[in-house]
């Protein structure tokens, strides 16, 4: 039976070669392309899994034009000096800083210290009912 169907099948490819390798190609091609997007999916979503608290972890980039040779340049670090800034104006309760620690010569994982609460915006503009005195208007004293 099964050589009975294998003699058909290939009788029926010989007779239209043009036709076969058309659905032969156009099918190798879909299940390529189908087998890329996979391993491309998969690739994403495992990326970080093997960190401790995956799903809460954040990368930093940093994003800057070379001042020499005009080229633009990004890396996956951030200069040192920005850890105060970054956790001044980024306060996240809960999650993990994984750095490096230079006394401990390894990785280490702490929990992220706030140093202010959560910001609340009101929309308006930074410069309406404020009584604080901007930089270059100390004589004016507060408005």
């Amino acid at each position: 039976m099964w050589r009975n169907y294998l003699t058909v099948g290939l009788r029926s490819l010989l007779k239209s070669r043009t036709y076969a390798a058309i659905n032969i190609l156009g099918l190798a091609t879909g299940m390529a392309a189908c087998l890329i997007i996979l391993l491309f999916v998969r690739n994403e979503l495992t990326f970080d899994a093997w960190m401790q608290q995956a799903d809460r972890t954040f990368q930093f980039q940093t994003y800057y034009t070379d001042p020499h040779g005009g080229r633009e340049n990004n890396l996956q670090m951030a200069p040192y000096v920005a850890q105060a800034a970054l956790r001044k104006d980024f306060p996240l309760t809960g999650y993990v800083e994984v750095r490096y620690d230079d006394g401990a010569k390894r990785v280490v994982y702490e929990p992220v210290k706030l140093v202010q609460e959560f910001r609340s915006f009101d929309f308006e503009s930074p410069w309406e009912g404020s009584n604080y005195v901007l930089p270059g208007d100390e004589k004016a004293g507060p408005s």
